[in-house]
C-alpha cells in the first residue's frame, strides 16, 4: 500500500504540472503558446510522472528530490516577492477608462543603463494612487498637480530630483508659502489619457493650479495608438468603443499573475544570450526613424482609415516623424486636429472646475540637436522639409489658439548646452538638470502669469 501511495506521489503531480502547463496560464509564460520555460516545467512533469512507474527504491528517492525542490522553488518565490518584485513588475494595473493606471501602494526599481551611470532608483505610489508622498489635506496648503507622462514620472530620477520636487521648491520660494505639487505623471500616458484624469480627479483634488507637461516628441502619435477617442465627420472629439488586442489582455494577466521566479529566470537568461541585455548596442538612430514612420502611417490607415479600434500596444510610442518632416501628411494633420480638440477638452473641463490650466511643452533632444541623437537621427535628404522647432511650436500654437497660457521649452533648452538636460544611452529623457532648468522656467512662467495669485 505504501509503494502505491509513493508512486501517485509522484505520478499525479507530474500529470498536474503537465497539465497546468497545457492550460497556458500566466503564471508560467510570457506569451501564448510553448516558450522554453514551459517546455522545461513539460519537461520536469513528464520526468516526475514517469519516475512513478520506476522501482521502488529510484522512485522513492525521486520524490525526496522532487519534495525538496519544490519546497526551494517555493521558498525562492516568497523570498523575492518580497525583496525584488519592484524591479521586475510594472507598477500599472489596468483601467478601463484610461487603459492603465499606477497601482496605489506599488513599489517599483529602476536601473539605469552604465553610460547614465548604472544606479538604481526606487519609487513608491501613495494610497491615492500618485507618485511620491501621501496627500495634505485639501486646502491645507496651495496646491498644484502636474500631468504628464514619463518625463513628468520621473521613475529614473531620485525623488528630490524630480520635475515635480523641483517645481514645489521653486514655487515655494516665489510665493513665500509652502506649495504642494502633486505628481499625476504615469509612464505611457499620452494627452488623451490625462484628459481623462482631468474629468475624474479634479473635483477629487480640488487643485488652485493644473499643468499639463507633453513631451512633444511622441505624446501627438498616442493620440491614435491608444484608440481611446476619434474625430466624427465634424471634428468633433468622441469617445472611442476600443478593444484590447490578445497580446494586450495577456500582458495585463502576465502583470497580475507571473511568477517573479520566472521573470528573475527569464531576465538571467537574456543578460547571457550572445546579444544581451542592451538593446542600444545595436541600436541604430537613423532605422529607427525610418520604423517610426512606418508605424506611424500604419497606425493612422488602422485606426482612421480602416475604423479599427483594436488596442495592440501601450508602450511602443516613437518620436513623432510624421508631424515633424511633413505637417501635410494625413496623419499629421489628424493628429494635429486631435490635439487642438482634446486641449480644448482640458480647457472645458478646467473650467468647470475653476481652475487654470497651464500647457509646458517639452522638446524631444533630437530637436535640440538638429535632428541628430543617440536616439534617433533625422535624413535631411530623405526628409528636407524637417523643421526641429515644427513639433513644439505646433503644440504652443495649438495652446495659445485654445487661449491657453504655456510654456516652449525649446528655446531655453536649446541655448543651456541640451545634451546636458537629457540622459545618454539612447534615452530621450531629461536627467536631473533637465528638469531642474524646466521647473524654473515653469515656476516663472506660472508666477508671472498671476496663476497662483499674489
Amino acid at each position: 500500500m505504501n509503494s502505491l501511495w509513493i508512486r501517485l506521489a509522484c505520478i499525479l503531480p507530474g500529470l498536474a504540472l503537465m497539465g497546468w502547463v497545457l492550460m497556458d496560464g500566466p503564471m508560467i509564460g510570457s506569451g501564448i503558446g510553448f516558450g522554453l520555460f514551459e517546455k522545461l516545467i513539460f519537461a520536469f512533469g513528464v520526468l516526475t510522472a514517469l519516475a512513478g512507474l520506476l522501482p521502488l527504491r529510484f522512485t522513492a528517492n525521486y520524490l525526496a528530490f522532487f519534495v525538496m525542490t519544490v519546497l526551494m522553488l517555493v521558498v525562492a518565490e516568497i523570498v523575492l516577492q518580497s525583496t525584488v518584485r519592484g524591479r521586475y513588475f510594472s507598477s500599472n494595473e489596468f483601467d478601463e477608462r484610461v487603459l492603465f493606471k499606477m497601482r496605489p501602494g506599488a513599489e517599483r526599481k529602476f536601473t539605469h543603463l552604465p553610460a547614465n551611470g548604472g544606479k538604481t532608483v526606487s519609487y513608491r505610489v501613495n494610497s491615492d494612487g500618485y507618485v511620491g508622498p501621501e496627500l495634505l489635506p485639501v486646502g491645507e496648503r496651495t496646491r498644484v498637480v502636474v500631468f504628464g507622462d514619463s518625463f513628468t514620472h520621473a521613475e529614473f530620477s531620485a525623488y528630490e530630483d524630480r520635475f515635480t520636487t523641483r517645481l514645489r521648491g521653486e514655487l515655494s520660494e516665489r510665493l513665500g508659502r509652502e506649495v504642494e505639487v502633486i505628481n499625476a505623471g504615469v509612464a505611457g500616458y499620452g494627452p488623451d489619457q490625462i484628459l481623462r484624469r482631468m474629468q475624474t480627479e479634479l473635483d477629487m483634488l480640488r487643485p488652485d493650479l493644473v499643468i499639463v507637461n507633453i513631451f512633444t516628441g511622441n505624446d501627438f502619435g498616442d493620440l491614435l495608438r491608444n484608440r481611446l477617442y476619434r474625430l466624427d465627420e465634424t471634428g468633433r472629439l468622441v469617445e472611442n468603443d476600443y478593444r484590447l488586442s490578445p497580446e494586450q489582455e495577456r500582458q495585463i494577466a502576465l502583470n497580475r499573475h507571473e511568477l517573479i521566479l520566472l521573470r528573475v529566470l527569464k531576465d538571467a537568461w537574456r543578460r547571457l544570450s550572445p546579444s544581451g541585455p542592451d538593446h542600444f548596442k545595436t541600436f541604430d538612430p537613423a532605422d529607427w526613424i525610418e520604423r517610426a514612420m512606418a508605424q506611424h502611417l500604419r497606425e493612422y490607415e488602422e485606426f482612421v482609415v480602416r475604423g479599427d479600434n483594436i488596442v495592440g500596444e501601450f508602450s511602443v510610442d516613437p518620436y513623432t516623424v510624421d508631424i515633424a518632416v511633413d505637417p501635410d501628411l494625413p496623419s499629421s494633420r489628424y493628429k494635429l486636429r486631435m490635439m487642438a480638440a482634446v486641449l480644448d477638452a482640458m480647457k472645458a473641463e478646467a473650467d468647470r472646475a475653476g481652475v487654470p490650466l497651464f500647457i509646458t511643452a517639452i522638446p524631444h533632444p533630437m530637436d535640440l540637436l538638429d535632428g541628430d541623437h543617440a536616439s534617433g537621427r533625422i535624413d535631411k535628404i530623405a526628409y528636407p522639409d524637417y523643421r526641429p522647432t515644427r513639433l513644439t511650436d505646433a503644440l504652443t500654437g495649438i495652446a495659445a489658439e485654445t487661449g491657453l497660457p504655456h510654456l516652449n521649452l525649446y528655446a531655453p533648452f536649446k541655448a543651456s548646452d541640451p545634451e546636458a538636460l537629457y540622459l545618454k544611452g539612447g534615452d530621450d529623457h531629461w536627467n536631473a538638470a533637465g528638469q531642474a532648468l524646466a521647473a524654473k522656467l515653469v515656476a516663472i512662467a506660472v508666477t508671472g502669469a498671476g496663476l497662483l495669485g499674489e
